[in-house]
């Protein structure tokens, strides 16, 4: 009873499922299918088997969300109690086999750095090459598919924000989950109404009212509309800037801010620091997540006005490992706002990549004691560098360093 009147009905021990990221629901009399972490797309035993059970159902999820799904407004996009986003369809307004849903499932347990460098989804190299660049404010646009984990890796990005700075999140469904006090999490709001423009609180809408709340870091869920603009106006400006695209290349991204919606200036294109492209690939017989490529966006050619990128970090698919490309125009704009030798970031790089793969090696990898290990570094490097330093060298020969 608690079951189907309190919680997911039928689909709860799917929800409650760790191992299951996303819940499919296609239509009445079909299979319900999950994207399980180890064995990808599978069919349930569960299915909907009447048009009246399914339809109840998507009204109940309506109403957990705390917004109305009906025939004037067949189509939802919200989120849950639980934080997992839900995408819905009511009856056979939008979709021919009737009404359908969409649960990518929340996390409990936000994935860290650790995590992502266990996983090899970056090198503990390019990891230490992020958290020094965001400490300095640069921008970053994470790229790729869908469920490449681009918000994932946000996420775990702006863990490297300084643990005072003033953050102001920007999302339509609510995924992002920082440590950070001084942080603001805004997300949009759907009209009233027929047409449901009536008050309707956009991205682009809570853009501007973030510019005014004086951020050292702007976060936006997914960009892909005219708050494009006002992203690269406020990083032009000197805000920090972390945010998501649909693309599948640095190029593609390029080309995807100067085209409509967006409508991005080519001018203003540089203002981004980096692209990162981060995709779900098949290693061996496993599909996995990989940053695949680092680009930093240079500038424009003074005689074609193209976009000029250089790449810092690419996978090699053959070796499953991340290559250096020994140049990082960022670092050096960094070196001569701030007046540092190349030596000094060289080794500052090195010290936090000791960090990260210190944490690797004592399996540090929950949300909370990762992010006081960074916190702890921002207070005493020194305290907690002497500390990894003494344990790496009383490390029994043999262990993997």
């Amino acid at each position: 009873v608690i079951r189907d009147f309190v919680h997911f009905d039928k689909i709860d021990p799917l929800m409650r499922d760790p191992w299951i990221e996303d819940i499919s629901c296609n239509g009445m009399g079909i299979p319900i299918y999950i994207w399980h972490r180890k064995h990808e797309s599978i069919p349930t035993n569960v299915i909907f088997n009447t048009t009246e059970e399914l339809d109840k159902f998507i009204l109940k999820l309506s109403y957990m969300t705390g917004r109305a799904i009906s025939i004037a407004q067949p189509v939802l996009d919200a989120t849950l109690p639980d934080g997992s986003r839900v995408q819905m369809t009511y009856e056979k307004e939008v979709t021919r086999r009737g009404s359908t849903f969409t649960i990518r499932k929340f996390r409990e347990r936000p994935l860290t750095c650790s995590d992502l460098i266990i996983y090899n989804t970056m090198s503990a190299e390019m990891a230490a090459w992020y958290w020094y660049i965001i400490e300095k404010q640069a921008s970053v646009i994470v790229v790729g598919g869908t469920a490449s984990g681009k918000t994932t890796c946000i996420n775990t990005l702006a863990m490297f924000i300084k643990p005072n700075a003033k953050i102001v999140s920007i999302e339509d469904t609510s995924e992002i989950q920082l440590p950070h006090e001084n942080w603001l999490s805004s997300v949009v709001r759907m009209g009233f109404g027929v047409t449901g423009e009536v008050s309707e609180i956009t991205l682009f809408d809570l853009l501007k009212n973030a510019m005014r709340q004086r951020p050292e870091y702007i976060i936006v869920g997914e960009v892909r509309g005219n708050e494009a603009y006002t992203l690269m106006q406020a990083i032009a400006t000197g805000h920090g800037g972390l945010a998501t695209l649909h693309a599948d290349s640095a190029e593609a991204a390029i080309h995807r801010l100067e085209s409509e919606p967006m409508n991005i200036p080519r001018p203003l294109i540089p203002t981004i620091d980096v692209i990162g492209v981060q995709t779900r690939v098949q290693v061996g017989d496993k599909s996995v997540r990989r940053m695949v490529n680092i680009a930093e966006v240079v500038g424009l050619d003074p005689t074609t006005k193209d976009v000029l990128t250089n790449d810092v970090f690419k996978w090699n698919p053959k070796t499953d490992t991340y290559v250096f490309y020994g140049r990082s125009y960022v670092l050096e704009n960094i070196m001569k706002r701030h007046g540092y030798k190349h030596e000094e970031v060289m080794e500052e790089l090195n010290n936090r990549r000791l960090v990260l793969e210190w944490m690797v090696r004592n399996n540090i990898r929950d949300f909370k004691d990762v992010v006081e290990v960074i916190r702890t570094y921002y207070v005493n490097p020194q305290q907690l560098l002497d500390r990894v330093k003494r344990e790496k060298m009383v490390q029994p020969s043999g262990a993997t360093p």
